[in-house]
């Protein structure tokens, strides 16, 4: 999508659809003009590249198999981390597996040990990687390779995690519950802070948001204290898949299982709802 003028207020409008052969899961942005896609059901990531004038068009991997999973492929993301080269990616699927490779499908490591689906990625303000899983845990990897990683306190069923960059760690989970953590000290634990299981924790200029299945958003500063929650959904959903933030204008942006895509204003409120045709997991 972009951003365009129209009757005075900022709108987003439809400039590229990207086919896929299944449904996509995540999304990553490697830069303006390439995106790494999670193909869910069959364990792919693929990517795209912005050719102008012909648009965009698939690119295929030339050190390596785009199916990195066997069943799911259920997050992309981009990482910067310690020990690792520049601009690499890391995929989580249902096979347990968390992988790192560059975007021309050159393998550079496995993370293992998680012991279900891996589904979240995120680096702490010192590089160091951090994935959460179904497992109910968040783990932390050292830049040494091979070592093992520090294992965060269990979550219930799932497992979030997002490394700020004020140097806290936060991990949410299957039961609602929403903790800070200092040098791997508790800052901030709190209980049933989202009423269902946690989807998303993005960083924030506030500190960092979440977004849940009880349909709720909520802006929280790096200390735990939770300062904008509004409910993102209407009758037609409740489960809100992803979430992220506008950093030109501290927007928020939702997505969710009732196939939209949603702006809302620093505040909550309501900007502009752009339809889909079924449902959408993932925003960047």
């Amino acid at each position: 999508m972009s951003k365009e003028k129209s009757d005075s207020t900022n709108q987003f409008i439809l400039s590229a659809t990207l086919l896929h052969g299944s449904g996509t899961r995540d999304i990553a942005v490697e830069s303006n003009t390439r995106l790494v896609v999670a193909e869910a059901n069959t364990g792919s990531v693929r990517v795209w590249e912005k050719k102008d004038p012909e648009g965009w068009s698939r690119v295929g991997m030339t050190k390596g198999d785009e199916r990195l999973h066997h069943g799911l492929c259920m997050v992309v993301a981009k990482l910067e981390a310690k020990g690792y080269p520049s601009n690499i990616f890391a995929s989580g699927g249902g096979d347990k597996k968390a992988i790192l490779f560059t975007s021309d499908g050159t393998r550079i490591a496995e993370l293992p040990g998680h012991t279900n689906a891996v589904h979240s990625f995120s680096v702490t303000s010192s590089g160091l990687i951090l994935t959460g899983s179904w497992d109910g845990k968040a783990r932390e990897w050292p830049s040494t390779h091979g070592a093992k990683p520090y294992v965060y306190p269990d979550h219930k069923n799932s497992a979030v995690v997002l490394g700020l960059s004020t140097g806290e760690v936060v991990t949410a989970g299957g039961e609602g519950d929403v903790r800070v953590y200092r040098n791997h000290v508790l800052v901030k634990a709190n209980k049933k802070a989202h009423g269902h299981v946690v989807r998303k924790v993005v960083e924030h200029p506030l500190g960092f948001a979440t977004c849940a299945n009880d349909g709720a958003v909520k802006v929280w500063s790096n200390e735990g204290d939770c300062l904008v929650s509004f409910v993102a959904y209407g009758l037609e959903t409740k489960f809100v898949y992803g979430l992220c933030v506008i950093p030109s204008s501290n927007e928020l942006v939702t997505c969710d299982d009732g196939s939209q895509v949603k702006i809302w204003t620093p505040d909550g409120k309501p900007v502009q709802t752009i339809p889909h045709p079924s449902v959408v997991r993932a925003v960047q």
